[in-house]
């Protein structure tokens, strides 16, 4: 089954999204696929659902936080042997380098099989500057089909704690484009941590803002919990958008939508609190509208959260497709 389909065109690409069902996986092949070790039980659950892709081409990213963690140290075991020791150790501030890497294995696999890369990326436990970045690094460089998963996980809501602001920045290649006025249009993607958003309102000052909440969220009555941890930040906003976790086609019309709301010079800056598929959604808006700001919120020791891996998964097909490639099958076609 198909779901809704967003395209658009970035930087000399032709970028086409999608949600996808688990059952259109089963045939497919990749070229490279990526999985985060963390300290969440649940960063084993989609490369153990998907360990014949994993065996075969996966690579395990191993960031420099909690390396003593007993559940890191498991979980990282578990992703190395599925990926029979393809391991590779990066900096989560350093993400760069990852960048850097994942653009040379892009242009590797190109070139040794003349088409675009396959890619899979379980961004579970993967920050946002590595899976965000990953799409603009396949935009600029030889474009990728890529699918990306998400396990919804377990969570108690009541165990949730705040989680310090250290540091605010775009991720590179979706600064966004400044509004001529000065003017600009906030859209706050809110998860649990209401105090957070509250400050981060309190930092950027919004000329106007809307609130996205992921409703239906990973467990029952998560949207609702989300709204009332939020419900200062709602209140101040024009409006409230609801719409389902694993809605990040859907995520990508509203947020273009809501270009030129706030004038006709009016900037839309991303501040992603919310759920990770989400931030994909917002990100991929980012890539598609180069009047969209997307930031990256980095939190000063951030609360260990043990997320137990749940049955739901969230599966996106982006591919992202350079224009000369478009006109050379174009060529193809019309010789044949």
């Amino acid at each position: 089954m198909t779901g809704p389909v967003a395209v658009g065109a970035a930087r000399n690409t032709i970028v086409q999204i999608r949600d996808v069902q688990e059952d259109e996986l089963r045939e497919q092949t990749f070229d490279l696929a990526i999985a985060a070790a963390g300290f969440e039980p649940r960063a084993t659950a989609i490369p153990r659902k998907l360990h014949a892709v994993f065996e075969a081409s996966g690579h395990v990213i191993c960031l420099d936080s909690l390396q003593a963690d007993p559940v890191r140290l498991s979980t990282e075991a578990e992703l190395v042997r599925l990926c029979r020791d393809r391991k590779h150790s990066f900096s989560t501030s350093a993400y760069g380098h990852y960048l850097q890497w994942f653009a040379a294995e892009l242009r590797k696999i190109k070139t040794i099989h003349g088409r675009i890369p396959r890619v899979f990326i379980d961004y579970t436990c993967m920050p946002k500057p590595f899976y965000i970045g990953a799409l603009v690094a396949a935009a600029y460089e030889v474009g990728a089909d890529i699918v990306l998963g998400y396990n919804y996980g377990t969570r108690t809501l009541e165990e949730w704690q705040v989680a310090e602001v250290d540091a605010i920045y775009a991720i590179p290649g979706l600064e966004g484009l400044s509004a001529g006025d000065g003017r600009q249009l906030h859209l706050f993607s809110l998860g649990f941590d209401g105090a957070q958003a509250g400050a981060l309102e309190e930092i950027f000052q919004p000329h106007m803002s809307y609130a996205l909440v992921a409703d239906p969220g990973a467990d029952v009555g998560a949207g609702e919990e989300a709204i009332r941890r939020n419900r200062g930040v709602i209140n101040r906003a024009e409006a409230l958008i609801r719409l389902p976790i694993g809605g990040v086609t859907e995520v990508v019309g509203v947020t273009r939508d809501l270009l030129g709301v706030g004038g006709p010079d009016a900037g839309l800056v991303i501040v992603p609190l919310g759920p990770k598929p989400h931030a994909l959604g917002l990100g991929l808006a980012a890539l598609l509208e180069p009047e969209i700001t997307f930031l990256h919120v980095l939190t000063k020791n951030p609360p260990l959260r043990r997320t137990e891996a749940s049955e739901q998964n969230c599966w996106t097909s982006v591919s992202i497709v350079p224009s000369s490639e478009l006109e050379r099958r174009s060529e193809d076609t019309g010789a044949r």
